[in-house]
């Protein structure tokens, strides 16, 4: 234990520590209350979420424009986008380790420089092994997403939680967008050019980094009391606020990134649970962003009737147009690019009601406006319809991604808090993975099928959310 000063020229509860008194981590950030730090905070988090879904929609892109200007094979292309979601299933891991074992700061900073050098390396490569081989480990480094989360979970108030999560969420969306828009300036030119302005974005990050300290919350397991110490008051001066002394407690735990921790038997049944849940929220929303590749690859007009989604979309009266290869054109640039705005306006409804509803409800309810979404892709409404149906899906299950992330840190206690939330992490890409193969193969042969599966998994989602046994609303991390 330490002597402590801290916080503030608030009234009320959040006034002071009192001398002589202890308190923990978590008491001690939830009286400090949102600070210019905390923004700090969010905007670097932010920074990595924005190039995430910046590396996510350029591996849609890439696959879609090396298809044709490298002649790819079907398989090849499904590998390249598979291989994205399988390499973020393994860095989940391996950074959800370091983070519990070596700190949440070093985890990122390591991620980081790699995403950065690999980055450069794929710009350079002149075949598609060399180019797997790159962009792999790039989403390899992407895993450390989880982390970032519990990072910033651990640094903010209770009560802003809520909304830091879903503003980084919000930086998501507007990477997604801003991509879309250098693909359609850039691609004209070179694709590899679109390559250098990610690592440019990775860069600022890992400069960021350097300014993020570490968790407190993580500093007290590991027994550095001191570093815990500088870190709050860091927090409570950001703001030149007086301070008053108080005595921070915590137990060390050596024992610490061990998986089996997150199946004791009060969280048993919570990680089973929500591992489930992340695999089926991650086959729905990044299915959704898969969908909006292959659907826009092709030229669109009016539906004939046909209950093939495919063939409602083509021009062509023969299947032989599907081994056509269609190059990405300004429409559908600009149609990804609304898309990833389109998840903004169910962010914000998550906002105002997820510290009112309650994370489980929040997700069940979003689950359900997809239950009752998707059948409308069976509708011949049209290309812009379509387009308008498929925006919305990928909004609602963007809020109930984000929920999930939002409620995965806050069950967890701070020793095995990153490898069990990087578990989850885990299973939605496996569950992504799973989403790619189904809607390249699937969205082929029957629409029915497509729909009827999603609807399914949309269903199971409810009743899995709901089946949860823990509420974490407005609640202190646990030590």
């Amino acid at each position: 234990m330490v002597n402590i000063q801290l916080s503030s020229r608030l009234s009320g509860e959040k006034s002071s520590i009192v001398s002589g008194k202890t308190y923990t981590v978590g008491e001690a950030i939830q009286r400090i209350g949102w600070r210019t730090f905390h923004t700090k905070v969010v905007c670097i988090i932010g920074v990595r979420w924005f190039q995430d879904s910046l590396l996510t929609i350029l591996t849609v892109i890439l696959a879609q424009v090396l298809r044709c200007q490298w002649q790819l094979l079907p398989a090849q292309v499904t590998w390249l986008n598979a291989s994205m979601y399988i390499g973020m299933m393994v860095g989940a891991y391996i950074f959800g380790k370091i983070s519990d074992i070596f700190g949440r700061r070093i985890s990122m900073l390591l991620s980081s420089g790699l995403t950065l050098y690999f980055s450069l390396l794929s710009a350079f490569t002149q075949d598609f092994t060399w180019l797997f081989l790159t962009r792999f480990i790039v989403t390899i480094q992407m895993g450390i997403g989880m982390v970032t989360v519990v990072c910033l979970a651990e640094l903010v108030p209770p009560d802003g939680r809520a909304r830091s999560i879903l503003a980084v969420d919000v930086f998501f969306a507007f990477g997604g967008s801003f991509i879309s828009l250098i693909a359609l300036g850039l691609v004209q030119y070179s694709w590899r050019y679109v390559v250098f302005v990610s690592a440019f974005v990775e860069l600022i990050f890992f400069l960021a980094c350097l300014w993020l300290p570490e968790s407190p919350c993580f500093d007290i397991v590991s027994g550095d009391h001191a570093k815990a110490y500088r870190t709050l008051t860091k927090m409570a001066n950001s703001d030149d606020e007086l301070i008053h002394e108080g005595t921070l407690i915590g137990n060390r735990n050596t024992h610490r990134g061990c998986l089996k921790d997150a199946f004791t038997p009060e969280l048993r049944v919570t990680s089973v649970l929500l591992w489930i849940l992340w695999f089926f929220i991650g086959f729905l929303y990044f299915g959704l962003v898969v969908v909006s590749g292959e659907v826009l690859l092709v030229e669109r007009q009016s539906c004939r009737g046909s209950s093939d989604i495919i063939n409602t979309l083509t021009p062509h009266e023969t299947p032989d147009c599907l081994l056509t290869c269609h190059e990405l054109d300004d429409k559908d640039y600009l149609a990804v690019f609304i898309m990833s705005l389109a998840e903004l306006p169910s962010l914000f409804v998550v906002f105002m009601v997820v510290d009112w509803w309650g994370r489980k409800i929040t997700m069940a309810a979003g689950s359900a406006v997809l239950v009752a979404l998707f059948p409308l892709v069976l509708t011949c409404l049209g290309y812009s319809s379509l387009v308008i149906i498929l925006s919305v899906a990928r909004s609602i299950a963007s809020a109930v991604y984000q929920t999930c992330y939002l409620y995965s840190p806050e069950v967890y206690p701070t020793h095995v808090r990153s490898i069990a939330c990087s578990m989850g992490f885990m299973t939605s890409r496996i569950g992504a993975a799973c989403g790619v193969f189904v809607v390249i193969y699937m969205i082929n042969y029957s629409s029915y099928l497509f729909v009827g599966m999603f609807t399914g998994v949309s269903f199971l989602c409810i009743v899995i959310s709901m089946a949860l046994p823990i509420e974490t609303r407005l609640q202190t991390l646990s030590g």
